[in-house]
């Protein structure tokens, strides 16, 4: 027996996805409604050496924010082509 949905939860829109962190790098992942469409991820940023976690996006920017626990950082990067990150802050 499936979950049945609730009458008072609205699905996304189309083209909605879901940003992660995992390890080393920081993905993103279409939403199909209420389905994640896992054929159409991707990785957004590749961030060698880093723990990536507590990962934050600003839509009207259109940057991605996270803390490194490796380097002990909070960093940002813009969704711009060719754009670097940057250390906001280095404790």
């Amino acid at each position: 027996m499936r979950p049945q949905p609730r009458p008072d939860v609205t699905p996304p829109p189309t083209g909605t996805s879901l940003l992660y962190a995992q390890g080393q790098q920081i993905g993103v992942l279409p939403l199909n409604g209420t389905q994640m469409d896992k054929q159409r991820s991707s990785v957004l940023l590749a961030l060698h050496g880093s723990i990536v976690v507590g990962i934050d996006y600003d839509c009207r920017e259109r940057k991605v924010y996270w803390t490194d626990l490796a380097g002990r950082t909070i960093n940002r990067a813009s969704l711009e082509p060719g754009s670097e990150p940057e250390i906001i802050i280095n404790t």
